[in-house]
């Protein structure tokens, strides 16, 4: 688990990709699967609100806990000031790519960290 300080001074508890639990990950392969799978230039508005929901499920599949005054629900994200919730989404964005690669190669973090590492068939 990594702890991470925003720039407003709150902190941020994230999961390894491999933490991630299980429910948690398919709800947000789901919706990365369906932002990939659209056109950003067909209909931006849906784009757009595909986007929000594959950033929300990224977050509440990554982070354990946080020093807000907001619980750790897609209500709790709803009610955050913009400027937080971008923070925190930020935050998140490197270790969602960790997950990402680690499917399309089968690396486990441990190999992912070895460059010259098998990848598992």
């Amino acid at each position: 688990m990594h702890t991470v300080t925003l720039p407003s001074g709150a902190t941020v508890d994230i999961r390894d990709a491999g933490e991630v639990p299980e429910r948690l990950r398919r709800v947000h392969l789901a919706a990365a699967y369906q932002l990939g799978a659209m056109d950003a230039t067909a209909d931006t508005a849906a784009y757009t609100t595909q986007v929000r929901v594959a950033n929300d499920t990224a977050v509440l599949a990554y982070v354990v806990s946080w020093s807000m005054p907001y619980p750790l629900t897609m209500d709790g994200l709803l009610d955050m000031p913009s400027l937080a919730y971008d923070e925190v989404v930020s935050v998140v964005e490197p270790f969602v790519k960790d997950l990402v690669w680690s499917l399309v190669t089968r690396q486990t973090p441990e190999t992912m960290a070895d460059p010259k590492a098998d990848t598992a068939g």
